[in-house]
């Protein structure tokens, strides 16, 4: 699971450290795993974590920033919680095609159940990526809010591996050029796969003409 940490330093105080850790969910449901194949779908969570000691006070604006890129289109973006109200980057019918920048905002108010974030509350985030090309989708993301103390945790990334599509072609020779009615001859071919994945099963059809037969 992408997880995104948010820790409360001590004191009882309001100032919360924000950081993030991420990784794939990719075996779960009908998304690909590490790694995923061409226009294959891998699902990130991103997961804020309060960790106490003090609970975070309404008004407090929570920021996430998810950089797609440029070989991944982004399919979807679903707040686990829909009564938290993210509010998230929209996306069309189609996906949106990297590099963009996926951002999803909410503000704590801790008079509402649904909507505060003390101590050990989460927040889960899911991202749906597709891979469209290349060897691997850098995905990074970054959390941020105020009165955070310590900035330099607040970056991860995760390198989820495509995997390279078969690639076959189809050559055919034939024993002599022109031959005389009656005569037989032979048509060979040549089935290669010029990529870097195997191919666990192939099938080739042939239509000869009924001159042939």
């Amino acid at each position: 699971t992408d997880v995104i940490d948010i820790f409360t330093t001590g004191g009882g105080g309001t100032f919360q450290d924000v950081s993030m850790t991420k990784d794939d969910i990719g075996a779960g449901g009908t998304y690909g795993p590490d790694p995923v194949a061409i226009s294959g779908l891998v699902k990130y969570r991103l997961r804020i974590l309060n960790r106490g000691p003090s609970n975070m006070p309404t008004g407090r604006v929570i920021t996430i920033n998810d950089y797609v890129p440029f070989n991944a289109t982004v399919m979807s973006v679903t707040p686990v919680t829909a009564g938290q109200l993210w509010t998230c980057t929209t996306i069309p019918v189609g996906g949106v095609v990297g590099p963009t920048t996926i951002t999803c905002t909410r503000t704590v108010d801790d008079g509402v159940a649904a909507r505060r974030f003390r101590v050990s509350n989460t927040n889960d985030i899911d991202i749906v990526l597709r891979a469209d090309t290349g060897t691997s989708i850098n995905n990074q993301a970054d959390v941020a809010t105020t009165n955070d103390p310590v900035s330099s945790n607040n970056l991860d990334s995760e390198a989820t591996a495509i995997l390279s599509d078969a690639n076959l072609s189809l050559t055919k020779t034939v024993s002599a050029p022109s031959v005389y009615f009656g005569t037989n001859y032979t048509y060979t071919f040549t089935v290669t796969n010029n990529g870097t994945n195997p191919v666990p099963v192939s099938y080739t059809h042939l239509t000869l003409p009924t001159s042939d037969l």
